[in-house]
């Protein structure tokens, strides 16, 4: 008996719903990385097809991502020179891969492709997802992907009882994880998902379905897991062991979890509402209403993702409007199904609210995509040091320092900075290298964010009491930190430090 036929309509709304996500992506495509992330998986899917062995890139490595940006820039390498262009490619593939993922995924929960149609339509334009998916951030992008398609099989496994797709959807968190590793969070949803639904409460008392709890599901569930994140982290501890995620979680610049209810949760909760529009607010209270009544399960499991994943990543010492489009995912069929109802109600209702929402989302963010799509920041930074600084530079820079290396490779500039400690002994040995540069008539330049991450200013002291900081000049620039859905222009200054004469 052969394979059953997809039918032609199903791959022509599959496909528009590719499109749908995809052409838009293309349209406001960045013209450059944006992001220190980017570039940095840029550079090490660059040095892994030179090498042929696995470049981690910063922090817990992302090995997957590494391994998707070379390959990248390996396809699209025949007829593109520029590796950062071949990661903004595959970043709008998987952004769109992703939506669809997400179509099919509703579609299976509520046995309706409107309401997947709509869902899908208002995750593939909210704010956060549709921004960082035009800048190249593939760990965004495929990690949504993969934990989507790891829900997907657990809820086809509760259904149909088939062990093949819990061992599908174990091998698709562990690819989430090792795309970025944050996903792991998404345990929590995941055990409540399989517990409760094998699970009932009656008269007070909780009744356990045993053989959904044996051995070899527990094995099923945990174990390709495991093994994926075995397989693709396996380099890293063959070198270093555990002491890369030691250093990892010790840094005190790496994002940390500041508590259940922290200012920062706050400003999570603005972005997350900032993003969805108030429209979009009133919908999703509209539709946990109608959830509630119609699909108990369902909506449970909403408010309880939503809830973890929002205090968790909410609460982040490094919070981004960017780490809200995993907790909000709910959220898109909710306001889907929502739509669906006034829809039903009221035909071209339900649509022209879908269209005003939509714009709503967008409209906001329109300025910043375009911008970003006809300017690169920080070349023209880069480009702006290279005419007014010496072929033989040493130029100071901290997280701006990976485009400056970047894009004035070619050249002898020195891009480096100085240690981030609170140790004098470290600190003297830095200024003692600066004093050497400046005996070699090497000039030293500082840029303005190049002053970060003193934690006891001790450079900044030293600097100011031993050298001369003169202004040669500034350039528009643009902070990415946190800025997926805001501009960050601001006139970055440059300075020349210069040994101050003993009196």
């Amino acid at each position: 008996m052969g394979a059953e036929r997809i039918p032609s309509s199903k791959i022509l709304l599959l496909v528009g719903i590719f499109a749908i996500a995809a052409i838009p992506r293309f349209a406001f495509i960045s013209k450059g990385p944006f992001h220190y992330d980017t570039l940095d998986y840029v550079i090490a899917g660059k040095k892994t097809l030179e090498t042929g062995s696995l470049h981690y890139a910063h922090g817990v490595g992302y090995p997957l991502t590494v391994i998707l940006s070379a390959f990248s820039q390996l396809i699209f390498g025949f007829f593109l020179a520029d590796g950062i262009k071949a990661v903004l490619i595959i970043t709008v593939i998987g952004a769109s891969l992703a939506t669809l993922a997400f179509f099919i995924f509703v579609d299976f929960l509520f046995k309706n492709k409107k309401i997947a149609l709509f869902s899908a339509l208002i995750f593939s334009f909210f704010p956060p997802f549709f921004s960082v998916t035009t800048y190249g951030r593939l760990d965004h992008a495929f990690a949504l992907l993969f934990v989507i398609s790891s829900f997907y099989f657990l809820f086809r496994h509760l259904r149909a009882k088939n062990v093949k797709y819990l061992v599908y959807s174990s091998v698709f968190l562990g690819l989430a994880v090792c795309t970025r590793f944050s996903t792991l969070w998404t345990v929590f949803p995941y055990l409540f998902v399989y517990v409760s639904w094998n699970s009932r409460l009656k008269k007070n008392k909780l009744i356990v379905f045993k053989n959904a709890f044996t051995i070899d599901k527990f094995v099923f569930s945990v174990f390709p897991a495991i093994l994926t994140v075995t397989a693709f982290y396996l380099p890293m501890f063959l070198n270093s062991g555990i002491s890369r995620f030691i250093e990892v979680i010790s840094n005190p610049y790496q994002a940390k979890w500041m508590g259940l209810f922290t200012p920062l949760l706050t400003l999570s909760i603005s972005w997350m509402v900032k993003s969805l529009t108030y429209l979009g607010i009133a919908l999703g209270i509209l539709g946990i209403y109608f959830i509630f009544k119609e699909k108990k399960f369902i909506c449970f499991f909403s408010v309880v993702w939503v809830i973890l994943l929002t205090l968790y990543f909410g609460n982040l010492s490094s919070v981004s409007p960017r780490y809200l489009i995993l907790p909000s995912l709910p959220l898109f069929f909710v306001i889907g199904f929502s739509i669906h109802k006034i829809e039903q109600f009221r035909k071209y209702l339900g649509l022209t609210i879908l269209a005003i929402l939509i714009f709503w989302t967008v409209y906001p963010i329109y300025p910043i995509l375009e911008f970003r799509h006809s300017h690169n920041m920080q070349k023209e930074f880069a480009m702006y040091l290279k005419n007014i600084t010496e072929e033989n530079a040493i130029i100071l820079a901290k997280d701006e320092g990976i485009f400056l290396r970047y894009y004035l490779e070619s050249t002898n500039r020195s891009i480096t900075s100085f240690p981030s400690t609170c140790n004098q002994v470290k600190m003297d040995e830095f200024f003692e290298r600066m004093d050497s540069w400046l005996e070699e008539n090497r000039s030293v330049y500082i840029i303005e964010t190049g002053f970060a991450y003193d934690p006891c200013r001790l450079f900044l002291n030293t600097l100011l009491q031993n050298y001369n900081l003169t202004l040669v000049g500034k350039h528009l620039n643009e902070d990415w930190h946190h800025k997926s859905i805001s501009l960050g222009l601001f006139e970055e200054r440059v300075f020349k430090i210069t040994k101050r004469k003993k009196i």
